[in-house]
Formats: C-alpha cells, sequence, structure tokens
C-alpha cells in the first residue's frame, strides 16, 4: 500500500522504483515477483524462482532463514510439478486463473517434520506410521474434518463423475485413513487421543468419529480396556470490575524513559493533541502507545473503510485550496472550483483505486458529494483568507513552559486555518474535518452560561469530547503565537453539513481570554501531572473507556 494505506493497487512507476531501490539478492526476488508478465506460465515460473532465491538470501545470512527448508522444498516441488503439467499442455494460463490455480492447489499442501530416528519423541505426519508400532502414542487433533479430512476435498472432477468413472473419491480417502488409524492403535499400551473441543477455524469443536467408534465399541467392558476422558482448559485470571489494579511506577527505568520522552519534544517533533487526548483517557495507555512505543499491527485492506474514507475526503479538499493558501478566495473562486476543478482532484485521490470496483466508484460518488456541500458552505461564507492547510506552510509549534525544569514545544497538523469575516474584523478559524462522531461542550446549562472553570474542566475530564479539546489545543495555540488575531475553533461534521461549521461555544465569535487562559493553566496541570513521579501510570477507573482499547488484553480488560 501507498501513502495513505489506500489499497492494493499500485502505480506501475512506485513498484518500478521500489525494485530499483533494493540492492543485490533482493533486488532479484522483487525483479521476480513485480517484472511485467502476460501469461500464466512465465509467472509460475518467476514464482518459483523468486521462492528459491528468497531462502537462499536467508540462509546467507546470520539469522534464521526467510522460509523454513521444509516448506520451501514442499512448494517448489509443487510448483514445479503444476509447471511442468501446463507447460505439457496448449492451453493459454491466464493470470486470473493461475491465481485460482494456485490458492486451490496450495491449500493442500503440508511439510513434514524431520526427525531422529534414534531419539525417543518422535513427531511423524499421519501416513509416516505405516507399519510401525509404538507402545506410547499421542496423537493430535482428533476432530471431525481433520482426521479423516473434510469430506470436500479440493477437486476439479464432480463426485458424480469420478464414482461413474471408478475415481478415487473421498470414501476411499476416509477409508485409508481409517485403516491407518486403528492399525496404529493395534499394539499401543498408552494411547492419547487429543481434540479441541473448541469451535474454531482449524476445527468443528467435534471429536472425531474414529473416537465414537472407540468409545461404543470398548464402554460395554467386553475387552481390558480403560477409557479416561479428561477436559483440559487454561485457567484465566479473574476479570477486574473496574478498580485500578495494575500501576506502573515513575522510578528507575520508567522515569528515565519519561524523561527521555519529554526531552524528545521539540519544533521539529512537538507534542500533539491526540497524545493528551490518550493521557486523559488512561494514563496506562499513554504510557504503552507513547513512551513504549507499542503499536498494534496494521492489517493490509483492499476495502475503503473509515479511515481511509476520512483520508480521501481531505486530501481533496486540501488541493482543492492549494492555490489559494495565502490569499483571499472569493464566491466565484469557490464556483470555479465545483464546476472546473474538482472532478480532476477526485480522480487524482482514487487514481490508485481500480475505477471498475462497484464500490470504488460508490465511494469517490460520496466524497464528491461531500465536498461540494463543504465547499457550497464556503462559498456562503466567503470571501475567506486561505491561512495555512495541513500546517504545510506555517506550523503552528509554541514552546510551553511547564515548571523551572521543563519546556515543552507543543504543535500538530490543523486541516484548515482560514480566516472569515464576522461583523466588522476579520477572525481566524482552527477548522476540522470530521467524518464521524463528535461531541463539544455546551456553554450553557439551562440557559445559564456555565462558569469558565467548569465549562474548560469538562474538556479534561471525559475524553469523548476529544474534537473539543484538539480545537482548543490549537486555538491557544495560535492566540499565543499571534495574540493580534482573534480565534475560534469550529468542525465540519459530514453527518451533518446541513448545519454547517460545529463551533466552539456554539457561536462564530472570538474565544474569551478567561476561556483560552484556563486552557493553557489545564494544560500545564496535565503536563505537570505526566511529569511528576508521585503519581504512576495506572488503569483508568472508567471500564467503559477499556472497550475498543488496543490494550485491553494487556490489562486484562
Amino acid at each position: 500500500r501507498v501513502g495513505r494505506g489506500k489499497s492494493r493497487y499500485l502505480p506501475g512507476e512506485t513498484v518500478t522504483n521500489t525494485v530499483n531501490k533494493a540492492d543485490g539478492g533482493a533486488q532479484r526476488v522483487l525483479t521476480l515477483l513485480f517484472g511485467p508478465v502476460t501469461d500464466g506460465l512465465p509467472a509460475l515460473a518467476n514464482i518459483n524462482q523468486a521462492l528459491l532465491d528468497l531462502y537462499l538470501l536467508g540462509k546467507d545470512t546470520d539469522t534464521k532463514g526467510l522460509l523454513e527448508e521444509r516448506v520451501t522444498y514442499a512448494m517448489v516441488k509443487h510448483l514445479q510439478n503444476l509447471q511442468a503439467t501446463v507447460a505439457g499442455t496448449t492451453l493459454n494460463l491466464g493470470l486470473a486463473t493461475l491465481e485460482k490455480l494456485l490458492n486451490d492447489s496450495l491449500k493442500q499442501l503440508s511439510a513434514p517434520f524431520a526427525g531422529e530416528p534414534l531419539a525417543g519423541l518422535q513427531v511423524m505426519g499421519f501416513l509416516e506410521t505405516r507399519a510401525l508400532d509404538f507402545d506410547n502414542l499421542i496423537i493430535l487433533s482428533v476432530n471431525e474434518d481433520l482426521l479423516p479430512a473434510s469430506s470436500s476435498s479440493k477437486t476439479y472432477i464432480p463426485f458424480g463423475i469420478r464414482q461413474a468413472f471408478k475415481l478415487p473419491t473421498f470414501l476411499d480417502h476416509n477409508s485409508i485413513y481409517a485403516y491407518h488409524f486403528f492399525r496404529l492403535l493395534q499394539r499401543a499400551k498408552n494411547i492419547s487421543l487429543i481434540y479441541n473441543a473448541r469451535l474454531s477455524v482449524t476445527g468443528s469443536g467435534e471429536k472425531s468419529r474414529f473416537i465414537l467408534q472407540l468409545l461404543h465399541r470398548f464402554n460395554a467392558g467386553h475387552a481390558p480396556v480403560k477409557i479416561n476422558h479428561s477436559l483440559y482448559q487454561p485457567v484465566l485470571p479473574p476479570i477486574p470490575t473496574g478498580e485500578q489494579t495494575l500501576v506502573i511506577a515513575k522510578t528507575g527505568t520508567v522515569l528515565s524513559e519519561l524523561d527521555d520522552h519529554l526531552a524528545a519534544f521539540t519544533t521539529a517533533r512537538p507534542l500533539t493533541p491526540t497524545g493528551l487526548v490518550d493521557y486523559i483517557t488512561c494514563s496506562l495507555k499513554y504510557y504503552f502507545a507513547r513512551i513504549k512505543g507499542i503499536r498494534q499491527p496494521e492489517e493490509p485492506t483492499a476495502t475503503i473503510d473509515a479511515r481511509i474514507f476520512g483520508n480521501l475526503l481531505h486530501e481533496v479538499l486540501e488541493h482543492a485550496y492549494e492555490p489559494w493558501v495565502g490569499r483571499e478566495v472569493g464566491r466565484k473562486d469557490i464556483e470555479k472550483i465545483i464546476e472546473t476543478r474538482l472532478n480532476i482532484l477526485v480522480d487524482e485521490a482514487f487514481k490508485e483505486y481500480d475505477a471498475g470496483a462497484g464500490e470504488v466508484a460508490f465511494t469517490r460518488h460520496v466524497v464528491r458529494h461531500l465536498a461540494i456541500k463543504i465547499l457550497q458552505h464556503d462559498k456562503q461564507e466567503a470571501p475567506l483568507r486561505i491561512g495555512d492547510l495541513e500546517s504545510k506552510g506555517n506550523p503552528l509549534v509554541y514552546k510551553m513552559v511547564v515548571d523551572n525544569g521543563l519546556t515543552i514545544a507543543l504543535g500538530g497538523k490543523i486541516d484548515r486555518l482560514d480566516e472569515v469575516f464576522v461583523g466588522d474584523r476579520w477572525l481566524s478559524r482552527v477548522l476540522d474535518y470530521k467524518t464521524g462522531k463528535f461531541e463539544l461542550k455546551k456553554r450553557t446549562v439551562r440557559n445559564k452560561e456555565l462558569p469558565a472553570d467548569e465549562y474548560v474542566a469538562a474538556y479534561f475530564e471525559k475524553p469523548e469530547l476529544k474534537a473539543g479539546f484538539q480545537l482548543y489545543f490549537y486555538a491557544l495555540l495560535h492566540q499565543r503565537l499571534m495574540p493580534q488575531k482573534p480565534v475560534t475553533g469550529g468542525i465540519y461534521g459530514v453527518k451533518n453539513l446541513k448545519s454547517g461549521v460545529a463551533y466552539l461555544r456554539q457561536q462564530c465569535q472570538p474565544l474569551p481570554a478567561e476561556v483560552l487562559n484556563g486552557f493553557e493553566e489545564k494544560l500545564r496541570e496535565l503536563l505537570i501531572e505526566l511529569k511528576n513521579p508521585q503519581v504512576p501510570f495506572q488503569q483508568t477507573a472508567e471500564v467503559g473507556r477499556c472497550k475498543y482499547c488496543e490494550f485491553k488484553a494487556i490489562c486484562n480488560r
């Protein structure tokens, strides 16, 4: 995937550049895998050779091989046989057919374990036990659909045709496995049959029919066979009921890591509001994610999920106003964007996707529709002065003095910084585009305005107000760096575009000085608490916040 994690489709230029940057054997492997081919046969030969080269590349290093020798041998042998079969026909094997052929055939492959005959414990494949007797047997995965294997065997010849022409069917396969199974048990003294009782992708959770046959035969007591049936399950720790149970003290190595972490916030890499929201949500989450750098692996996806959808809309709106950064854009300019440039911008954003896919076509239509709605609302408020987009021109970075011994650089990316004419003056706006849900704290309760300290405190106590916290964070930076310019913040929520921009304090007016000062003071208190060695990192008491946390398995939540 490229850029913002868009899709599995890559432009040829990107692939070529990546291959050319590789060195030595790695470049040869990449050339074989991503070189242009038009037919299935040369593609099959390239895959086969790439597997061999990849294995040899791993063998040349000091680390463990990239592919296990047995697995490589099984795959290469299979591909060579498949290549010889295809080469012996006059069929033109297309790439789509090759993909299906490989997917279906490779699923049936198995790689045997290598064992030492003189060792006390032998790990063997089932068919390797033919004509061998053992005193002690442990047979794993004695589940239905695994022993014997599922009756839906992979074959291109239907069952009826196989039966009519007396070809082997899955019934013959089951009979062979039944013979080997019962023959293996014939002279054994101690037998352990292990099956997984849990329903999973690797089994049905049902014991094999072979076990049922043994139970039926020997439970009547007609043979000197003793049968024990035991169920084993892991003992899990008790689930916490909400109390704070996991605490990491800021001592020793942890304190040293924290000092290094805080010292790393510079003008080039400032502290962002996203990290602070993590701390407000759960200080332990902040420790895992921000200090230890633990990240959940990003799963590749060929579909357009909510995150990618948001990135696409951001990209279109960013490029729409790029020519007007530092300039004033009027109503006619916005009309021209909609009429002449918007389709080009949308096409550019979706250039790495399969244009023929229905999902892509629908998403493209939605992104274009939402962009038009936002631009039309901007048109009503025009003229606008575009200050910056994605903080590329003049990033806001403010060095806050936390205490006598610590100064931290605060900053981040603003979707859009502009100015709108309100009353008799220009008002700076920190704008954010949100494709999901968001919540802003209301400035009044029962038509009575909240005190500034109570209003601001809510943003440091409730993570669900994170969108507003981010706006206040950037509005504070803007006001401190440019105190002569009044500022406000707002959100374009795509789920309610009819209402236009949702502003902080529900009005397009300059944010009061007491609110911004109160926010700065609470922010300083939060950073002092983060630095304080007497305040440990610990689980949040609000268990509901753990519902979608990537670290809840670590915390047993």
